[in-house]
């Protein structure tokens, strides 16, 4: 008997390309690893410094006293005979308590009577010439045991505040509790955001 020459055909040759292709893909049961998606910070974006743990610390105590917490722009204010100063803030959001959320903005003008509770006003122009150590300055204001406070006129603050209703239970009015400017010095609005943080944190065993 004759030997025929060995032929390999085009076809078996495919086949095996395309088997090794597969070999180097992983078989379908095979996981492929993927990168872990980075890990949410724990640590505040910003640096605390000494006056932030106070601010944080009476945030505590109005956080429990207050029926409503608003982040808003002091427009201004009025001096009504019945009501005495009223303050008027625009573009403000809610804090709902229950749900721990903020709600949406919204662009009217909110009014807050004062409850033994008086701030300064700082200007838009006197905030405007404000040296950077000043404005420091009036995130967190004690001298002597005694504790000034501020509302900045086109900025955003940070207030709490309480409901009562008028005699007939018809009205509702706001009453001053606590108020922080919510500017870039002060960080008012992330020490908040922070302190709820601490807040809903598990306590650790002793």
């Amino acid at each position: 008997m004759k030997n025929m020459p060995f032929k390999l055909s085009a076809a078996p040759i495919f086949l095996l390309l395309v088997a090794g292709l597969l070999m180097n893909c992983g078989g379908p049961g095979e996981v492929i690893s993927r990168p872990e998606p980075p890990a949410e910070p724990t640590e505040p974006a910003f640096m605390l410094k000494p006056f932030h743990y106070s601010m944080m610390d009476r945030m505590q105590q109005a956080f429990e006293e207050a029926d409503e917490i608003i982040l808003g722009v002091y427009t201004g204010m009025t001096k009504d005979k019945i009501k005495g100063p009223t303050y008027f803030f625009d573009g403000f959001r809610s804090f709902d308590k229950e749900s721990q959320t903020w709600g949406p903005q919204q662009d009217v003008l909110l009014t807050i009577n004062l409850l033994g509770l008086k701030p300064e006003i700082i200007k838009k122009g006197e905030y405007r010439n404000m040296p950077h150590v000043d404005r420091i300055g009036i995130c967190w204001d004690v001298l002597d045991g005694k504790r000034y406070f501020y509302l900045v006129e086109g900025q955003n603050n940070l207030i709490f505040v309480k409901h009562e209703l008028d005699e007939n239970g018809q009205e509702l009015f706001r009453f001053l509790v606590d108020t922080y400017p919510s500017i870039k010095e002060c960080s008012s609005k992330d020490l908040f955001d922070l302190m709820l943080k601490e807040r809903s944190a598990p306590t650790p065993h002793k």
